[in-house]
């Protein structure tokens, strides 16, 4: 963006809380199987490579991490 601000989100970091959590490994595998998205799909989001925020997704990954989407969805302003 011309402004150097952007959106993020958080779902690697989310991956690793949840892991810690319930004592278990989470792969892209395992949420697209709980989720019905694609592996391509959440790997994109863990990878940080979304463009387009669909409110589908944000809100399947939301009930998947029990999680509110302010803790998924992040504004940032880069540092100069």
């Amino acid at each position: 963006m011309s402004n150097g601000q952007y959106v993020t989100n958080r779902v690697k970091e989310l991956i690793a809380e949840k892991a810690r959590r319930t004592g278990e490994k989470i792969t892209y595998r395992t949420i697209a199987a709980e989720t019905g998205m694609s592996k391509n799909t959440v790997g994109k989001w863990a990878r940080n490579e979304v463009i387009d925020y669909n409110r589908d997704i944000i809100a399947t990954f939301c009930d998947f991490f029990e999680c509110a989407v302010s803790e998924l969805i992040v504004y940032e302003k880069p540092k100069s």
